[in-house]
């Protein structure tokens, strides 16, 4: 499961980084965009760069795989859907935002909470909301 949201994780990055480098390539040819949204980006770069041959081009074979690694995204974004629906586990975590309960007397605080990030005040609160029952988390009445 690491893995798979590792690589969904890489292709969401490279993707953002074409869009940037499209963004970059039309700035040199004194083209700016501006705040477009993700579905429009495609069709504002297409009509911003229609003037230029060579940057028609351009943008077009960037595009495609621009739009091949936004498929191959949604692909694994599925995917994890998926195994998150067949696993109990991961819906429990889902939910709550916290580890089962079963897993609490293992997982203590040294696993996965990183105590550098928390205040001592926070760190409290934390080591009492891992260690506390179910019940107290609206488990029992069914939230």
């Amino acid at each position: 499961m690491r893995l798979l949201l590792t690589h969904r994780r890489n292709l969401k990055r490279k993707f953002l980084d074409l869009e940037n480098a499209i963004r970059h390539s039309l700035k040199s040819f004194g083209i700016k965009l501006g705040g477009t949204s993700r579905g429009k980006f495609d069709q504002a770069v297409r009509e911003s760069a229609a003037d230029d041959p060579l940057s028609c081009e351009l943008m077009d074979a960037i595009l495609s795989a621009r739009a091949a690694l936004w498929k191959e995204y949604w692909r694994l974004h599925d995917l994890v859907v998926k195994l998150v629906a067949q696993s109990e586990l991961c819906r429990c975590v889902m939910a709550r935002g916290r580890r089962p309960p079963r897993l609490q007397r293992s997982w203590g605080l040294g696993g996965g909470v990183s105590i550098g990030l928390l205040r001592p005040a926070k760190l409290c609160r934390a080591r009492e909301s891992l260690l506390a029952p179910a019940s107290w988390h609206g488990v029992a009445d069914g939230l």
